[in-house]
């Protein structure tokens, strides 16, 4: 794979969540994620998205699995 298609691939993931908005208390379904919950040793529902949507975004992209 080369980086350009690696680019593609995360901006493709990326952009399919376009629209999905964090719950109440900062709820989010990438918080959810067993591989993310793995990923950090426990769930960081609750807490700022980004840095958790980044991490999903780049292991549904690479089909990374703990």
């Amino acid at each position: 794979m080369t980086i350009e298609e690696a680019k593609q691939k995360v901006v493709f993931v990326a952009r399919a969540e376009v629209g999905y908005h964090e719950g109440a208390n900062n709820y989010t379904k990438y918080a959810d994620d067993p591989n993310v919950i793995k990923l950090y040793g426990g769930s960081k529902q609750n807490l700022a998205w980004c840095g958790t949507f980044a991490n999903w975004v780049y292991m549904k992209a690479f089909g990374y699995s703990i």
